[in-house]
């Protein structure tokens, strides 16, 4: 029988640090992410916001999420759905989130600011 160990560094506390993209270069944009549909909905019907801050070539909301959806009873609805992962040469491991900029910034973020969103 395989012997498990706990990572002693998981008993430790330390201070949480904030990302840095500067240095981390958003690595954990790499797979995509879960997003309640609630939220891809509110998503969707705010495209015309979000469009023009997105990667060149994905400005059409029909190609932000896949078709995958997966009950997540800690989500707002109990469902989520994933955004669209695409190739992305320059980014860590070959491929990012949809909405991955190349300045290493959300493009829902982005335009979340750009609209007042975030004040």
């Amino acid at each position: 029988m395989k012997k498990l160990q706990i990572n002693p560094r998981l008993l430790k506390s330390e201070p949480l640090r904030r990302c840095t993209l500067d240095e981390c270069h958003a690595a954990c944009c790499l797979h995509g992410v879960w997003v309640d549909i609630v939220e891809i909905r509110d998503i969707i019907n705010h495209h015309e916001l979000i469009a023009p801050y997105m990667p060149p070539g994905y400005e059409d909301k029909d190609t932000w999420f896949d078709n995958r959806r997966e009950t997540d009873p800690h989500s707002l609805s109990g469902v989520v759905g994933h955004t669209r992962v695409i190739p992305d040469p320059d980014h860590y491991g070959g491929t990012a989130c949809v909405f991955l900029r190349k300045d290493y910034k959300c493009a829902l973020q982005v335009a979340a600011e750009a609209a007042g969103f975030h004040q």
